[in-house]
């Protein structure tokens, strides 16, 4: 394994060095949010006159025309691929990978047909793509030496894709040897390509939500997204301030509504005329930005005034840059760093990561990379991803901080994975639930390619279940399976390690190894994981992979209970057979300790193997306990009903007799006041004394 990693690493980088040399590496990008959109910009060789002549057209008009006439700018693709034109092959090649065009048939074949002409002639995106294949076995015979070549000429072209595949690869030492400062490097350059799209965004930056597959047989991932969004625009909708500023932020960011900024500003204006802080504070923001109307400074800083003067610290910041930069009103620094000290003393993570940079650089205030450390830790930890990557950085470089690689590698690994290839997410999903199972299974695999873990879940998910028609075999499907629930483990997800354990304890993908399926349920149990405790506590029970100890069943199946209740029904099941094999042992030290003058009995005690006996019989011990548990659950719930029943009667019975109770005691307070009054009322000349009427009073 180590001469093949060597091998592929000098393979690698000769072939790298002969390709930089010969200058057949562009420098980039297959720049696309969405791999349907295919927006992609390789500088590919330009085609001669004569060859535009004889295709008529440009990629340009390409796409303009697949938007309106389908079956034309598939037409025309084809005719600009033919003519060599690079981003028209990795149009073609993706495509006919996901079959999501209905004038291209899908067909994996051709699929890498198109892409290893782009990748032939430097197209860092094909080289991206057929890395994929050649990693994971999809179109191509599996040769992870094959992959790493791809993705390190995917790499050094400028690809942000490639170079997250590379970097999660050298993060776990993945068929290449594992290194820190090539992993931070590879993933600085993917983070550097998200930063750079977030500084020069047109839009303000999209929610985008990454759901996990459910395993078969249990029922999906409950997103309330939706349902939130719904509930918050009826109280909008109803008049509610809060809630129309509410559902302004969801259409803003896209969150359980699909982005939208006109509805956005609705909402806003509407909880503005309500005098919400923060809806003057969104609509400055707008305002300043261009974002959903047109940019205007003048209307930007009357909203974002009212906003600072009511405290909002998003309003506060807003303000502060735009004193920062002079924009709509005059450059004033000092009221700048004012404004936004106060928004970052609310922990408000936009304004403590520019007043970080302020205190980096020493704009306006005292120069202090270690206060700057501090507010960008604080902008990070709220899921700032411009204050991660100045983190990162300082980190990386050892500014302001001591050099630390792992930390910087793992924030610039988050930055990367907020990228816009992150929006292929929903499309996935989309896809699963449309039972376009196939399409679903390639996008989760891409994604888990660049070390997204929750992809690499659902691919490993959605193979496992048998949906997909990508491999030639069942064997190369359980092989696929098996490195994508590996990856995901790899990254600290315990029931992916348990999926890893049952792949080594059955032989799916791998040969049988129960010493190396103990382990991986051990590292599993050790994150609190249920299943793996449970697996460990039968292992033990029944003396299968592991040595027969009951007593360690026993606790296993104790800490099971503790950890989850879901899982008592088939602990308690268990426990009766435990419970059952104690009885047995029992019995036979009671039996071997009575003299007797035949050995009949003994005999006949010690040859009964209970645990075989156990084993042939399963089935019918298991629906005998499970008929027993049902009898038990029945009984206690209808002695439940019975004692609920009887209370109830008896709070009804006292309800009955306090109301009673308090009737008697309207009566004799009304007929009390009825002799006061007779009694202030009557005669001077009365027998009775006052001293004998209050006593009388008192006795009633």
């Amino acid at each position: 394994m180590t001469n093949m990693r060597f091998v592929a690493c000098a393979t690698s980088t000769l072939l790298v060095v002969l390709l930089m040399c010969t200058q057949r590496v562009q420098a980039n990008t297959f720049e696309s949010t969405n791999i349907n959109d295919v927006e992609i910009k390789d500088s590919a060789p330009a085609m001669s006159e004569m060859e535009q002549q004889a295709v008529g057209a440009t990629v340009d008009e390409a796409f303009v025309l697949l938007k309106t006439s389908e079956s034309l700018g598939v037409n025309m693709m084809l005719k600009l691929g033919q003519a060599g034109d690079v981003t028209a092959q990795v149009w073609l090649g993706v495509t006919a990978l996901l079959g999501n065009s209905s004038y291209w048939p899908p067909s994996t074949k051709t699929g890498v047909e198109w892409l290893s002409k782009a990748a032939d002639q430097g197209s860092p995106a094909a080289q991206f793509f057929l890395g994929a294949l050649y990693s994971t076995g999809v179109g191509v015979e599996r040769d992870q030496a094959q992959a790493v070549l791809y993705y390190t000429f995917s790499a050094f072209g400028g690809d942000f894709r490639g170079q997250m595949a590379l970097g999660y690869r050298y993060m776990f030492g993945n068929n290449v040897e594992k290194s820190c400062r090539l992993s931070l490097s590879n993933y600085q350059r993917a983070a550097n390509q998200v930063q750079g799209e977030l500084t020069s965004a047109a839009d303000p930056p999209q929610f985008v939500e990454r759901k996990r597959i459910a395993a078969q047989g249990q029922p999906a991932q409950q997103s309330t997204d939706e349902e939130i969004a719904e509930f918050t625009k009826y109280r909008a909708d109803s008049g509610d301030v809060d809630g129309q500023r509410v559902a302004g932020q969801l259409y803003y960011v896209g969150q359980g509504f699909e982005q939208n900024l006109d509805r956005a500003r609705h909402y806003f204006e509407r909880a503005a005329n309500g005098g919400d802080p923060h809806a003057y504070a969104f609509l400055g923001e707008m305002y300043a930005n261009g974002f959903g109307v047109k940019q205007d400074n003048e209307t930007s800083v009357q909203y974002l005034r009212k906003a600072a003067k009511m405290q909002s610290p998003m309003g506060q910041h807003a303000l502060g840059l735009m004193y920062l930069n002079g924009q709509g009103v005059k450059k004033d620094v000092t009221s700048a760093i004012e404004l936004i000290s106060k928004a970052a003393k609310n922990n408000f993570p936009d304004a403590q990561y520019t007043l970080g940079t302020l205190h980096y650089s020493g704009t306006g205030v005292e120069k202090d990379p270690s206060q700057a450390l501090t507010l960008f830790k604080s902008a990070a930890q709220q899921g700032h991803i411009l204050g991660m990557y100045n983190l990162a950085m300082m980190h990386s470089t050892g500014a302001g901080v001591s050099y630390d690689c792992k930390v910087g590698r793992e924030l610039f690994k988050n930055v990367a994975e907020r990228g816009a290839f992150g929006s292929e997410f929903p499309v996935a999903y989309t896809a699963y639930e449309n039972e376009q199972y196939d399409e679903a299974i390639l996008r989760y695999l891409l994604l888990g390619e660049m070390g997204f873990e929750v992809a690499q879940f659902n691919a490993a998910q959605l193979i496992d279940q048998g949906l997909t028609t990508l491999f030639v075999n069942e064997s190369l499907s359980q092989t696929a399976a098996l490195q994508e629930w590996k990856w995901s483990a790899q990254q600290g997800h315990s029931p992916s390690r348990v999926k890893v354990g049952d792949a080594f304890y059955y032989g799916k993908g791998v040969s049988v190894d129960k010493a190396a399926a103990t382990e991986e349920y051990r590292e599993a149990s050790d994150a609190l994981n249920a299943q793996a405790l449970f697996n460990l506590g039968i292992m033990h029970h029944f003396g299968d992979g592991l040595e027969k100890d009951i007593h360690l069943a026993k606790r296993y199946y104790d800490r099971t209970l503790e950890v989850s209740t879901q899982s008592a029904l088939p602990v308690y099941i268990v426990l009766s057979l435990l419970y059952a094999t104690f009885g047995w042992e029992w019995l036979q030290e009671q039996v071997e300790s009575i003299e007797f003058s035949t050995d009949t009995l003994q005999s006949a005690v010690a040859s009964v193997d209970l645990d075989s006996l156990i084993q042939r019989h399963s089935s019918i011990i298991i629906a005998l306990l499970c008929c027993a548990f049902i009898a038990v659950y029945l009984a206690r719930n209808l002695a439940l009903h019975r004692h609920q029943t009887h209370v109830a009667a008896l709070n009804r019975a006292y309800e009955q007799r306090l109301a009673a109770y308090n009737t008697q005691q309207a009566e004799l307070a009304a007929e009390l006041a009825a002799e006061l009054r007779s009694s202030a009322g009557g005669e001077d000349g009365e027998d009775e004394s006052e001293g004998q009427r209050e006593e009388g009073l008192r006795q009633r």
